[in-house]
């Protein structure tokens, strides 16, 4: 495990093929939990994950590093202009209106990620060549 990459997710918020997240070692901290943590949707931190695979270098982790001692101060706040260009930048549309709580307390996307098709049917050497 690295200081910084994208966080291991729980199996239940797993996508249908794992495989662009296991291209790079998980992290304590990431993009997605500098950008909204648990306050995201599962396919919100799928967007920002993939992003941050995309985007990988030392300047980005710097900066997640000095966001993640904010957030430790000021806590977790959704960045929606950063969630709205990593969605434009895959081709997704915008932010869905309806970013509900399911009974668990869990945010809950008005779509999947097959819906999002993200990585549906995608191997790992699809994704690398597609995501990298």
């Amino acid at each position: 495990m690295a200081f910084i990459g994208p966080r291991p997710l729980l199996l239940a918020e797993q996508a249908a093929c794992p495989a662009a997240r296991l291209l790079v070692r998980p992290g304590l901290t990431g993009w997605a939990q500098v950008n909204g943590g648990r306050k995201l949707s599962v396919n919100d931190k799928l967007v920002l994950d993939l992003w941050y695979i995309k985007h990988a270098s030392c300047k980005l982790d710097l900066q997640i590093a000095l966001r993640t001692v904010g957030l430790l101060i000021w806590g977790e706040q959704i960045n929606t202009r950063v969630i709205a260009a990593a969605r434009k930048e895959f081709g997704l549309k915008g932010l869905p209106t309806d970013q509900s709580r399911d009974r668990r307390g869990d945010h809950t996307d008005t779509q999947s990620s097959e819906s999002l098709g993200l990585l549906k049917g995608y191997s790992a050497d699809a994704v690398r060549s597609n995501v990298l």
